[in-house]
């Protein structure tokens, strides 16, 4: 029997395993990336002078480390690409967005957007404001019964170095992420998970600052673009489950566009606000109707 390897945060029952060595094929597989090829149930992603990752069955990842590879890096790769591979073998949506949870409260709001749309940044302001990070940058959704569940991911937040400046965090103290210029690892324990998900933000840059809610078909279509790894879902043979769990979202969480070219202090509090006066007053009252 193999030794069990490392588990997988946000994907339950899932390891990594370190292998000497993995073949760059794969049997029936297609390109699905630059560097990514896959066949239902299985993927490859190779990251030249990092490490080749094989995904498989929603449940294991293995992982064959190149030679002198900055174990930062093949952790960035193991968290992103093969872990959303992992996800989308599951059924879930790997949602490219950072997770929080409000003060005392038991469900998750998540902070989606393009990279540099200011995601970890807003997280950061949002943790300094009594919030707990349940993870950054991607977000594990899983449908479970008739609720769609936010999983915990691993700690920490990537910020760039303006970031940590306007938010007072000393860069020195940090790790900086390798292959990338002036960004860095700033450590944050995740909550604990699950928790439901009730709102998703949708960042953009603009005027006049707004919180905009999402009617109708358009739901959808903001949850699909801000999938991660979305070119992964034919080549798996995922795209039926990631349909069902993309509806689910849709029906069962609020969703907004959150517009803004202000100061990441006023965005986090029109987000406040909304959270405040839509999610908190939403439950509110479902708790009241459900009273006997």
């Amino acid at each position: 029997m193999k030794p069990r390897g490392d588990i997988v945060a946000g994907v339950p029952g899932a390891e990594i395993r370190r292998v000497p060595t993995l073949p760059e094929t794969l049997d029936g597989a297609v390109q699905c990336g630059g560097w990514s090829i896959a066949r239902p149930g299985a993927l490859v992603h190779t990251v030249p002078g990092v490490a080749r990752f094989r995904i498989t069955n929603g449940d294991l990842i293995e992982v064959a480390w190149d030679e002198g590879a900055d174990p930062i890096a093949v952790d960035q790769y193991l968290t992103g690409a093969a872990r959303a591979t992992l996800v989308h073998q599951r059924g879930g949506v790997p949602l490219h967005a950072a997770c929080l949870t409000p003060p005392a409260a038991g469900y998750a709001v998540a902070v989606a957007g393009h990279s540099g749309a200011g995601k970890s940044t807003l997280a950061a302001e949002l943790v300094r404001r009594g919030w707990s990070l349940l993870g950054d940058d991607v977000t594990p959704l899983y449908v479970e019964r008739t609720q769609v569940m936010a999983w915990p991911s691993k700690a920490g937040l990537k910020l760039w170095r303006d970031a940590c400046e306007r938010l007072d965090i000393d860069t020195g103290t940090l790790n900086p992420l390798p292959g990338e210029r002036d960004k860095y690892l700033f450590p944050i324990e995740t909550a604990g998970g699950p928790l439901p998900l009730r709102a998703v933000f949708l960042l953009e840059r603009g005027i006049p600052q707004c919180v905009l809610p999402v009617r109708g078909p358009e739901r959808l279509a903001l949850v699909t673009a801000n999938t991660y790894k979305p070119n992964y879902l034919k080549a798996l043979g995922c795209q039926e489950g990631h349909l069902r769990t993309v509806a689910q979202i849709s029906s069962t969480a609020e969703i907004f566009i959150l517009r803004s070219d202000s100061s990441v202090y006023d965005r986090a509090t029109l987000l406040i606000d909304t959270v405040g006066r839509r999610i908190a007053a939403s439950i509110s009252q479902e708790t009241t109707t459900d009273e006997p």
